[in-house]
């Protein structure tokens, strides 16, 4: 991970005459500004790539599917939309793991051809997700956890 993605706060020199308490100020490591925002655009990014490319109604690595769809993998057509702008939240784990979870709302509709009538669907979807992004690139990379 890049320096300029982490900084560190707290962490001073305590002096302790006799008979008092020593008082540890912990140093504690986070995102910076920048490191936040390159590890909350990566996933934008990833994400809308994985709407425009998604081709089927449960695509792999990607964190959507239709609420109400239950039936088979007999769709066509599939044609997935990004309502809105996720919300998105930060952290970053005591081990230097940057994650990134929040909620998407997508609508999606395709062609049902499950029962050899053709039947035109749409759905909307409402996914939580988490990804673990890492940001030691000239890039981010993010990877959907598979079971969020």
């Amino acid at each position: 991970m890049s320096t300029a993605h982490v900084a560190a706060n707290g962490g001073g020199t305590v002096v302790v005459g006799p008979g008092e308490t020593e008082v540890v100020d912990e140093l504690r490591a986070g995102l910076t500004g920048k490191g936040e925002r390159a590890a909350r655009q990566g996933v934008l990014t990833e994400l809308k790539e994985c709407v425009e490319r998604s081709t089927t109604l449960e695509p792999d690595d990607c964190p959507i599917s239709p609420d109400g769809y239950f039936w088979g993998d007999d769709a066509e057509d599939v044609k997935w939309t990004q309502k809105s702008e996720p919300s998105l939240q930060t952290e970053l784990a005591e081990d230097g793991t940057v994650t990134v979870s929040g909620e998407l709302d997508l609508e999606v509709a395709w062609t049902d051809v499950s029962f050899d009538v053709e039947e035109k669907m749409e759905d909307t979807c409402t996914s939580s997700f988490s990804a673990t992004v890492d940001l030691s690139g000239t890039t981010p990379s993010v990877s959907f956890d598979e079971y969020y």
